[in-house]
Order: C-alpha cells, then structure tokens, then sequence
C-alpha cells in the first residue's frame, strides 16, 4: 500500500538542532532531502560545514567491537563523552600491543633471514666465524645450477686453484662456498660467474659451525614467536574483558555519527541576528499523525502565587488536575483563591500554546 507523503519543512534556532535531531528526526519516519538543493532558489542561506567529530572513532570503534565486542543482542546505553573515553583507551591499548609486537616481528624477520641464509651450508663442518674472518684466502658462499655443477667438476678444477665444498643438492641447484687464494680470486670469480654461480652475502653474526649457528638461531626464532604469541594473548584477554563497554561504546558513536550526518543536511540562514537551521524532507501522513497526537498528549504545568497553585493540562488545554497549597485557603479571601486558579490555569494554558506553536512551527506545512 502506498502511503501518502507530505513535504515539511523543520525550522528552528540552530542551538535547537541537535535537540530537534534527537527528539524528533531519529523517532519518526523522515526521508530528509539537501535543504540546500531543496531551498536553491532561496537567498541567504549557507550549508553546514561542520565536520562529523564521530566519524573516524565510530569506524575504529566497529572495527573493536568486530573483534571484541559483546555478542549479546542488548548492549547497555553509554554518554558519548564516556564512549570517547573508552575507545581512545583502547585504542591505546592496542597500538601498544602493535607495537610490542612490530619489534618482535622485525626482530624475528632478521634472525629468519640469517637462518634462512645459513641453513644450506649445515654439512659444513667447519666454525663459520672463522671462516667470515680469513685474509689470504677469499670465500664465496652461493649456489648454481645442478647442470653448471656438474661442468665445474669436469672442467674448472683443472683450469682454477679454487676448491668448492658441497654443502646441500636439491633437483635444480646446489649450495656450496668455494675458496680461492687472494690473488687468483678475480680469475676464479670470473670462472664460477660463467658458471651462473650466485653469490649468498652472510652476514657477520654467526658464532661456531653452521649446524650450532642455526640450532641457536632456531631457537632464537622459537622464542620471538612466542612472546608475539603472548603479546597478542594478553591483549585479547584484556579487551575480551571489555567486550560489553567496547559494544556500547561502539553504539553510542555510531548513533552520534547518523545523528550528525542528519545535521549535515541542514541549511542556517539568518534573520533579526539570530542564526536559524532549515531541514527539508517528507513524511507520511500516518507518522504525522503520531507527532500530532504526541503533541496533544504533552503535560504542560502552570502556576501563580509562586507556586502555591499548580494546574496540569495536556496540548489540547484539558485540565487533567489542579493542586493548591493549603496556605493559599483564606476563608475570609476565597477571591484572591480564585484568581489564583485562574491564573495557573491561563498559565497552563499560555504554555501549551508556547508549546505547540514551537513544535508545530518547526514541522511547517506539515500539520
């Protein structure tokens, strides 16, 4: 069924727009439209400009509560300075496990590296420190092609004062370093270059033979990856602990945001020195209605005496009930009791229409 439409207009002091925002926008259907595109024809208006203060934390915050938060349906309201609060510490939080865990994993990335690069050369038997420190006699540690190999055995040995140490063979390559004395190094280099011979750089940080280099280096490895392990651990069970506050947290910023990106819509315009804001959009005849109805049903208080005689009347100037302090009853002056009444009652009455007027006149042409 297709329900009929009406455009309205919500006007009203720009300190009043948030108010308005949160009574009224967000509690009945309104499909509101740019006021400016709307009002385009209209002079002196201005758009709002204001930055969304809620944006950045409400899309950190889902990305928390994603991992964190409370999987229970109802989530406890929160104010949103609290939920500030609450998102900025942990995100604190977490950039303090990032960066425990950034050190650690550096630190893991280079000792890998070392044992990645050693590893080939375990079946050498030899202290590699020692070797990493020879002056007559130059090293290269690398690999080349099984097919290239095999010619160096067959040709080079008999041309080069050079010896090569096999260390480790797979089906395409393998690794081994070669030695040469200083002076023949650059004629050997040349030789084992043509032989697609590639040269591994290590690094001067390996202590004993290779096989005790890595042993340790693996344990060094083993070690790191437990303490990011731990890292992330402790933080999980930290924020885990926080899962309801980070889900209502979550909550109040991503209303706050909605609520704001409503204000985004408006226009201000000026008259008399007083900056209005303008919202545009339509509503259905039926949610009207409610906000009429709402409207009637308000309870609007009036006095006079100060305060000795109240009266209650809903929008619709009903007097639902009238108290009177009993130091207002003067037998011998049942007048000035009377003019009391009267006076609350015009009181109430001057209320509700102060009332409505400024709820109406905010929805115009709307009711």
């Amino acid at each position: 069924m297709i329900e009929k439409m009406k455009f309205i207009s919500v006007i009203g002091p720009k300190d009043q727009l948030d108010t308005v925002t949160r009574q009224y926008l967000c509690r009945y259907e309104i499909q509101l439209e740019n006021a400016m595109g709307e009002l385009k024809h209209l002079n002196n208006i201005t758009p709002n400009a204001e930055l969304n203060p809620y944006r950045e934390a409400a899309g950190r915050a889902a990305e928390i509560a994603a991992l964190y938060g409370s999987k229970a349906t109802a989530v406890r309201d929160m104010d949103v300075d609290t939920a500030m609060e609450r998102i900025t510490e942990v995100q604190n939080r977490i950039q303090k496990a990032d960066r425990e865990t950034d050190a650690l994993e550096k630190e893991l990335k280079k000792e890998r590296g070392l044992l990645d690069a050693v590893s080939p050369y375990q079946e050498l038997h030899f202290d590699i420190s020692r070797i990493l420190h020879f002056k007559e006699v130059r090293f290269r540690f690398g690999r080349l092609p099984v097919g290239y190999y095999e010619r160096l055995k067959t040709y080079a040995y008999d041309d080069a004062c050079t010896i090569f140490e096999k260390c480790k063979e797979t089906e395409d390559y393998v690794w081994g370093v070669y030695f040469v004395p200083a002076a023949e190094a650059k004629k050997v280099d040349a030789i084992y270059a043509s032989l697609h011979f590639e040269r591994i750089h290590l690094e001067d940080a390996y202590e004993g033979t290779v096989d005790e280099a890595c042993r340790e280096l693996k344990e060094k490895t083993d070690a790191l990856e437990q303490q990011i392990t731990a890292v992330r651990a402790e933080l999980a069970k930290e924020l885990n602990g926080m899962s309801e506050s980070i889900s209502a947290a979550s909550k109040t910023l991503a209303y706050e945001s909605k609520l704001f990106d409503v204000r985004k819509l408006a226009a201000f315009t000026k008259a008399k020195n007083e900056t209005f804001f303008i919202l545009c959009g339509w509503m259905e005849n039926k949610e009207a209605d409610l906000l009429k109805k709402e409207l009637e049903e308000m309870e609007i208080e009036g006095e006079s005496g100060g305060g000795m005689v109240k009266v209650v009347c809903n929008g619709k100037k009903v007097i639902s009930s009238i108290s009177i302090d009993p130091k207002a009853v003067d037998p011998d002056d049942v007048e000035m009791l009377e003019d009391l009444i009267v006076a609350a009652i015009n009181d109430a009455y001057s209320v509700a229409d102060e009332e409505y007027e400024d709820k109406m006149g905010m929805f115009g042409g709307m009711i």
